[in-house]
């Protein structure tokens, strides 16, 4: 792949660059320009991932089951916030997630009017089954991007933490 070059205009480009600033860049420029393939992959191994929970759960309804698990008990419009789907799309994936009994309802004791969302023991069971399968398949075709994955999505204590827990 030809690496793209900064913007330009009428044969200039737009600004200035030191040599480094320029190199860093072209890589940014090509690594934004990849993501509509790598957001189109994405996308496609949720759908895969889905349909080793369950041949009739699409990747809407897997996203919430994964939420779900992790985040229970949750009220079906908390989900709005996490994933960033309509309220009518959620209530339909969580319709068939319970019909699949993969989540149950159970009564939010804080309002008569709500439902909290749990997932049942088989669907904890299948998300954590695959989501292991995938990290040691993950860990040893990219053991060294592992790694920095790790770093990045395990939470640090801060010194604020620190100080907090000490009191």
């Amino acid at each position: 792949m030809e690496p793209v070059k900064p913007a330009v205009r009428n044969g200039k480009q737009d600004q200035q660059f030191s040599e480094e600033e320029a190199r860093d860049l072209q890589w940014f420029t090509n690594l934004e320009q990849a993501f509509p393939g790598i957001y189109q992959r994405i996308r496609d191994l949720i759908s895969e991932y889905a349909h080793e929970i369950h041949p009739d759960l699409d990747g809407a309804g897997y996203v919430l089951l994964v939420q779900i698990r992790h985040r229970a008990p949750i009220r079906a419009a908390q989900l709005v916030d996490y994933v960033n789907i309509d309220k009518s799309a959620i209530s339909r994936q969580v319709r068939l997630l319970f019909d699949l009994k993969l989540i149950d309802r159970t009564a939010d004791p804080n309002d008569s009017r709500a439902y909290l969302l749990v997932p049942t023991p088989e669907g904890v069971r299948l998300v954590d089954q695959l989501q292991v399968a995938r990290l040691r398949r993950f860990q040893a075709v990219f053991p060294n991007l592992a790694g920095v994955f790790k770093s990045l999505f395990t939470p640090h204590d801060t010194e604020d933490d620190e100080a907090s827990k000490a009191r």
